[in-house]
């Protein structure tokens, strides 16, 4: 991974207690996954 980039990682556990609002502007997985190593591209 380049140095200029942190590793980051959020699990998210249990069940939410109310229902999420409004839509969620996400990036698509493939574009910020990767497969083995950094920079190849995720196959999904």
């Amino acid at each position: 991974m380049p140095g200029e980039y942190e590793l980051t990682a959020v699990l998210g556990f249990g069940y939410l207690t109310r229902e999420l609002e409004g839509r969620k502007e996400r990036e698509p997985l493939e574009s910020i996954a990767f497969d083995g190593r950094f920079g190849e591209e995720l196959d999904l």
